[in-house]
């Protein structure tokens, strides 16, 4: 169980640091991973799915912009929500 946690741990470190030194394919990766969560609160604020997916691309490209910021204390999908 422990190996496992660190193994989930471990990728999501790379993945965060990929992502900061702007690996396209790493970043894709992630948004492809979030999208359709995120899609999902997106929607919960605009009645527009066109809304939406401008919210949802705007958020991502702060999630990018900000990854630098993310400290590995919580999850990683609680803080792209934030």
């Amino acid at each position: 169980m422990q190996g496992e946690i660190n193994s989930i741990l471990d990728n999501v470190i790379v993945l965060v640091k990929e992502c900061i030194a702007g690996n396209r394919n790493t970043q894709n990766r992630l948004y492809h991973s979030y999208a359709t969560k995120m899609m999902t609160v997106c929607l919960r604020y605009t009645k527009s799915r066109q809304d939406a997916e401008e919210i949802l691309r705007e958020g991502f490209v702060k999630v990018f912009t900000c990854m630098h910021q993310y400290k590995f204390s919580g999850s990683l999908e609680g803080w792209i929500k934030k």
